[in-house]
Parts: C-alpha cells; structure tokens; sequence
C-alpha cells in the first residue's frame, strides 16, 4: 500500500499543472517538479541548490515575507509576484507556500506551489489602462458618463454630469429627478427618446435645455445605449455641454437670410463646418455646385467625389485653417465628380472660428464660400495649351525644316535651292491658313493637305489620301490638325517619309453616325514605340480624345505606325456634314 501511494504521490508530483518546489529551511531549491521547471526556464539540475530569492525580480523582493512561517505564526502565505523566466522574461506567480515537518516535528523544509497568473495579470493591466484611456476620453471631450438602473430606476454618474445638471456630487439620484431638471419645454421629447430606447433598444439620443438658478439655460447632448446584464437592464452614456454650440447656430442663423443675399449676388455657395461635431451644412446654390442629391450627404461623402490626387491637398489646407496656434485661410481650387461623371473645378475659401486661450484654445467652426470656376479653368487650360504649342511648334518646325532640307538634297542635288525654297513656302502657307481661318469649318481635305503642305510633292505617290467631302467643327479641326501635325512631324524623322521608299496613307469615312480618320504609314524604317510620353504623344492621343469623345487606337507596328480616331459624328462633323 505504500509503495502504491507513493507511486500516486510521484505521479501527481511529475504531472501537476501547477509547479511544485521543495527548499531547505535556508531557501534552497532541493526538488522541482516539471511545472515548476517549465515556469522559470532551468532544468531541476540547475535549480538545485539556487536560492528562491534568485528567482525573484528584483522589485519584487521581501526578505521577510516568510517571516510568519519561519516564527510560526502562520501555517501557510499567499504571495503574487514576478519571476524572471531563463530567458530574461517576467512571468506573473501565485505562491502557497508552506512548512514541512521532519521527523521530529521540527519545521525544515519549505513547499510552494506555485501558478503562472501572467494572463490574468495582463488582463488586469489592459483593463487598468482601458479605464485610464476612457478618463482621459471624458476629460478630454468635456463629457459626464451617467448610468441608470431601469428596474430599480437609480442613477450613479461622474461629478461632471452632476455639475451640468446643477447638482452637487454624489447626490442621490433617480431617473424623476434627472427628468425634472430638465426645461419644461424639452421634457417631452426627452421622455419619447427614452420610450424608444425601452421599447426598440435603439441608442438614446437627445438634445435638451437645463434651466439654472439664475434663470439661464444650457444645452445638453446626452447620449446612452442599453445594455442587459443578469436580467438587469441599465442604460449607460454620456452627457456633454453643447451651449456654445447652439448659441453659435442660433447666431448664424440670424443672419443667414442677409448672407444669402450677397452671395446670390456673387453666385457664391456658402458651406459651414463644425469641426467639434463634424458636421456640415450648406446652401442650395452649394448642393447644385456639388451636385447634391441625396439629403443624408455629408463631408465624407463629398470628399468620396475628389480625385486622391487633389483630396490629399484640400485635408492638408484644412487642417492648416484649423490649427489653433497659426491658422491660415482655407483655400484652394479642386475637382469634384458629379453624378453623370462629369468633373468640375471648384474654388473654396473659408475662415474658422477659435474659442478659448492656451492650450484649451480650439476651433469650434468654420465658414466659407464655393464657386464654380469650371469654365474659367478650361480657359486656362486652352490658353496655357496654345502657349504649349506654340512652344512646341516652333521647335517642331525647326525640325520639319531639317527634314525637308535632307529630302530635298537626297533626292536631287542640282536643283535643291529651288526646290527646297518650295517646300519652305508651303510649309508657311500651311501656317497662314491655321491663323487665317480660325479652324472654322475647316474640310478635313484641306485640314489635311495644310499640315501635310511640306510634303506637297509627295501627295499622289507615296503619300494618298482619300475620303468623302466632310466639314469637321472647330474644337476638332484643332485636335485633329495637331495630330496629323505630330503624325507627320515623326514620319518625317523617323518613320515612312524619312527615307525614299516608305508611304502614307491618310483616309477618313462616316459610317453609321460615326466618323473615323486614319493614318497608316507602310514600307518605312522598323519603328519602335517611344520609351517615354512626351507631349507630342499627348496630342495623337489624349488631346484627340478628349475635343471629340472618341477612342484613339495607336499601334507601332513594324511596318510602320497606324493611328486612328473613332468618335461620334455629332461629336467631330459641322452642320455642314
């Protein structure tokens, strides 16, 4: 029987979950179970003979926390502190620790049992700082928490919400109480709020006049959500002084239908933001500016329509006009997409609002003006691209001269001063025409025999065109005359009219209430797609696109390059057409 018991004891010892340690009456380590082994890290060899202190962390020791034990007092101590694990770690233990007799009855030995509690410890600190951080919260938004018991209808809260209601802390408190602090006028929406909570579980939410001695009045926001616990219903919120807000509406308020009248006259819209509430509201003028549809639109959702590249500029200048210690002025110019996808420009200006000093002070709004400066930025746009290329022309020209000059040589030597002469005077004649017609009802025959005048002689032979008689409007002569400019410019440099053999041909059709116009050159030098999109590139394709809605399909084939556009005849062709 007691070689069985002794097996049991042994086995419960080798597998226990908690460790397990035995000491001489000095504190020295003499048994450890695998628990405890695998608590601090060392093997049983290397922790016997080690004193328990050596385990402990260094804040953590007392040398006489086994005073009681050791004078008898006390049969058994409870202690919770850190061991340093082998590898440097702490580990959180809870220690039973008691004496062993021997054979005397002499106490000599110590026993501990000991249970990693690092978890719950770890759970403890999280909660602490989570309270913490929640203080830090209420202090920081100005907030009182409050919580009721809706069976017993008891109210505890923080000192804050007790001094917005005009009571000192602590004071008992039930829900009839807090209602009669309410104005008399707001009582009922404030008691239909809490029906709806009761009844749906809805969050509590209400805005509410708090009557004061002196006759004043302040305004609350108080906000809650109902939570059951144990059967218990309690509802738990917050409480927060929005006074200055509302006394801020109210001012604006009053003057609004004076504002509207100036900022009709200018065509302006006018926006508010408050930056304590995050909330914005604005006038009818800025809902058709920004294509305002939907009544529960909100900062967000505006800023969900400007591309990323311009919504990273407008937050930066925002947060500029907010900052309490230097704000600057909220301006800027952006794009907005409206519904139909079409992108307008927009230019804001607004200024905020600061209240208090120091480090209290804060921004508590912001006011400002919108207009549509879409049709001024499309000015802008073509002024600075005819300037553009203009610039890009001129060199463009040079290089046309170039060419000309090395064809004209190629070809026949002894009469090159006067054929070159020749081609010069077209190529100004070309120029002529651009300025003198305006790009009006220009057929696109002529359109292309201008921008190809410096090839004149190669008109019929290596280069053919061919198409129906079509009158193309003004916004495509122009993109679809820089085109062919660039088209020709690079096969004159590069591709099928830079040597004696290559050919193009330039044909246009309308099929089917579509108007298509290509450029196929053939027989010329490899050709290779451009290692990088200049701005000629930009006009074969995006200019081309963008004055007529069409696609441009643009392929550097071997045998040389084809270019296309494709768009709506009512989009490309004059009445004429």
């Amino acid at each position: 029987m007691l070689r069985q018991s002794e097996a049991r004891f042994r086995n419960l010892y080798e597998h226990a979950l908690a460790g397990i340690a035995v000491s001489d009456w000095d504190g020295r380590l003499q048994q450890c179970n695998p628990a405890f082994c695998a608590l601090v890290g060392y093997s049983e060899n290397e922790l016997r003979g080690v004193h328990f202190s050596a385990l402990v962390h260094p804040d953590d020791l007392d040398p006489y926390s086994d005073r009681g034990l050791r004078t008898g007092e006390v049969s058994a101590i409870e202690i919770e502190n850190r061991y340093v694990h082998k590898n440097g770690r702490p580990v959180w233990v809870r220690k039973i620790i008691s004496t062993l007799p021997d054979e005397t009855g002499k106490p000599s030995q110590f026993f501990a049992l000991a249970i990693d509690i690092s978890e719950r410890k770890q759970k403890e600190e999280l909660l602490r700082e989570s309270e913490a951080r929640l203080q830090f919260a209420l202090d920081a938004g100005g907030a009182g928490m409050w919580e009721s018991s809706l069976e017993r209808g008891e109210i505890i809260a923080t000192d804050r919400a007790f001094a917005m209601h005009g009571l000192p802390p602590g004071s008992p408190m039930t829900q009839d109480k807090a209602l009669a602090t309410v104005h008399p006028d707001d009582r009922p929406k404030v008691e239909q709020a809490l029906r709806d909570t009761l009844e749906t579980g809805a969050p509590f939410h209400v805005e509410y006049r708090f009557q004061q001695s002196d006759g004043s009045v302040r305004w609350l926001d108080s906000q809650a959500k109902l939570r059951e616990t144990g059967g218990q219903r309690r509802l738990i919120g917050l409480v927060r002084d929005i006074s200055r807000r509302k006394a801020s509406e109210a001012t604006i308020q009053t003057s609004k239908i004076r504002l509207q009248l100036a900022l009709d006259a200018a065509r302006l819209g006018w926006w508010l933001y408050d930056p304590v509430q995050g909330t914005a509201s604005w006038d009818e003028r800025f809902k058709a500016i920004f294509d305002i549809v939907a009544p529960e639109t909100d900062v967000a959702s505006i800023m969900a329509r400007v591309p990323p590249e311009d919504a990273a500029r407008v937050c930066a200048t925002a947060a500029a006009a907010l900052n309490p210690v230097d704000p600057k002025p909220f301006v800027g110019e952006y794009r907005v997409q409206r519904i139909s996808g079409e992108s307008r420009w927009i230019e804001v200006y607004g200024m905020a609002t600061f209240e208090g000093s120091g480090e209290a002070r804060r921004a508590v709004l912001m006011v400002g003006t919108a207009a549509d400066i879409t049709e001024r930025k499309r000015a802008e746009e073509r002024q600075l691209l005819l300037m553009r290329e203009l610039n890009h022309r001129t060199k463009n020209l040079l290089s046309v001269v170039q060419s000309i000059a090395n064809q004209t040589v190629a070809s026949n030597p002894s009469d090159f001063a006067e054929r070159f002469s020749r081609r010069i005077q077209a190529l100004s004649a070309n120029q002529d025409l651009l300025v003198r017609s305006e790009w009006r009802g220009v057929e696109i025959e002529d359109l292309v025999r201008a921008q190809l005048a410096h090839f004149a002689d190669l008109i019929g032979e290596r280069i053919m065109i061919e198409g129906p008689h079509l009158s193309v409007t003004p916004s495509a002569a122009q993109s679809i005359g820089m085109a062919l400019h660039e088209l020709a410019t690079n096969a004159g440099k590069y591709g099928s009219l830079s040597d004696d053999h290559g050919g193009v041909t330039i044909d246009w059709r309308l099929e089917d209430g579509q108007f298509s116009i290509g450029w196929i050159e053939h027989d010329g030098p490899h050709v290779k797609p451009p290692k990088r999109r200049g701005f000629g590139s930009t006009i074969i394709s995006a200019v081309a696109e963008a004055s007529v809605g069409g696609e441009v399909e643009l392929d550097y084939a071997s045998t040389g390059v084809v270019w296309r556009l494709k768009c709506s005849a009512s989009k490309a062709l004059s009445v004429e057409a």
